[in-house]
């Protein structure tokens, strides 16, 4: 067996994280358009509330962004992220 190098390292954490996800992702295979519409609404708010009371750095960068009336078309008006 050969020694992982950092490409199968960041493949295999890619590969447990994809893993762990997919129960979830599964179960919103079956939800509707309106159900699947609430869903991208609220995780981006959510983020964004978090990213804003747990970092200053990203409540300045975020300011004047209310997470709770934020929208998907409103994505293309946040800064970009790494």
């Amino acid at each position: 067996m050969r020694p992982l190098i950092a490409g199968d390292a960041l493949r295999a954490r890619y590969g447990e994280a994809f893993g762990t996800q997919l129960p979830d992702h599964i179960k919103r295979l079956p939800w509707d358009a309106a159900r699947l519409a609430a869903h991208q609404r609220e995780r981006p708010r959510a983020l964004l509330a978090c990213a804003t009371e747990r970092s200053p750095f990203q409540a300045r960068r975020l300011a004047g962004i209310e997470p709770g009336r934020f929208e998907l078309a409103d994505l293309v008006g946040l800064p970009v992220m790494s």
